[in-house]
């Protein structure tokens, strides 16, 4: 099972979702960070990171996993959220 029974998508770390929570999909009001880039890719996200969190985009990025883990950092790091999908928060301070 990985990480203590977690869901981690392929390449992203940062993301954990309890394996029991994805059976039935996961709750977009628990985890909304998911759940956006799932239904609307990496364009849904950041329109949602600059309006619900006031995110500003840098002029560019290496590629859209680059600017996706930017937002994540800003959301935890900078705004010191605690959202059930970006865990664990120690991924993200080191």
């Amino acid at each position: 099972m990985p990480l203590y029974g977690n869901f981690i998508p392929q390449s992203c770390p940062g993301f954990s979702i309890p394996l029991r929570e994805l059976v039935h999909g996961a709750d977009p009001g628990k985890y909304p960070i998911f759940n956006s880039l799932k239904s609307e890719g990496i364009g849904g996200f950041v329109e949602l990171a600059v309006k619900e969190y006031g995110y500003k985009p840098r002029e560019e990025y290496v590629e859209k996993c680059d600017l996706c883990y930017d937002i994540r950092n800003y959301l935890v790091l900078e705004l010191g959220l605690d959202l059930a999908d970006l865990k664990p928060v120690n991924h993200y301070k080191y």
